[in-house]
């Protein structure tokens, strides 16, 4: 498939339902440039509602049979950086699909895909990206993690906040996004086998990258993030700090110790 080129803007409207939704955890932004992670708000599938699958995605892009492998989750990436994201101008985004990668992991088989994004305004790159993506078959009973519960470590910088089924319904609103295991219990438990109702990776890779700017005083060069394991809405959600040689180490936790999200910024 041939590259796939969009535009889009952040538009005042946008940045100010961003800001309401997430504003006490964004870190300064320069003047007529938008907060870090709010370009993940962009570029959403337009795909109309009676085009939406079981799950609430739109058609796959990539060709994986839903038969086989109907539940899909973004599970990380890797963002670099060179300028801010102005506000209020046209972004273009050109993105290519990753291949296949199929994989055999403790839980049964999966696929390891995703998108390679660029973004660009006036011929300027501003920003590269690799999106993450995991494809795997129906759930056949509740679905396990292997990540702990423990004492959360020292860190630096460390972020206490909600996560109410609300704080889900804003961002998925936000992103275009219905997803039903952040939107519907019957789904997220009954067909997905989780335990409630799942916050968002890039809501919780959005809250590290800005926690690692408020650290280090500056928005990132590159930001490396992974997903360890489900965080269930209303549980809570512990993001910390702390400075390394080259930039900053941070995790995402639930209420429990648990920890879901880990990134490594460096500057």
């Amino acid at each position: 498939m041939a590259d796939i080129t969009a535009t889009d803007r952040l538009e005042p409207g946008l940045l100010a339902r961003f800001h309401a939704t997430l504003g006490p955890w964004l870190a300064p932004a320069p003047e007529g440039s938008a907060p870090l992670g709010a370009h993940w708000c962009l570029f959403p599938p337009l795909a109309p509602t009676a085009e939406l699958g079981p799950d609430g995605h739109p058609p796959r892009l990539h060709p994986i049979p839903e038969a086989e492998y109907p539940r899909r989750m973004w599970v990380g990436g890797a963002l670099e950086q060179h300028r801010p994201f102005p506000a209020g101008v046209p972004i273009e985004r050109r993105t290519s699909l990753r291949p296949l990668d199929h994989k055999q992991g403790s839980s049964g088989p999966f696929i390891l895909t995703g998108f390679d994004h660029s973004y660009h305004v006036d011929g300027e790159t501003l920003a590269t990206e690799r999106q993450d993506i995991v494809y795997r078959p129906a759930a056949d009973g509740p679905s396990a993690s292997h990540a702990q519960a423990g004492p959360i470590p020292p860190a630096d910088l460390r972020r206490h906040i909600d996560t109410p089924p609300a704080l889900l319904a804003r961002y998925s609103a936000l992103t275009f996004n219905a997803h039903l295991i952040h939107l519907s219990d019957a789904h997220a438990i009954g067909v997905e086998g989780h335990e409630g109702l799942l916050v968002h990776g890039p809501l919780q890779a959005t809250i590290l990258l800005n926690l690692a700017a408020g650290l280090v005083g500056g928005a990132p060069r590159q930001f490396h993030y992974r997903a360890l394991a489900p965080l269930v809405a209303g549980r809570g959600l512990v993001a910390t700090a702390s400075r390394t040689a080259v930039g900053v180490e941070c995790t995402a936790y639930d209420g429990g110790g648990r920890p879901t999200l880990i990134g490594t910024a460096r500057v």
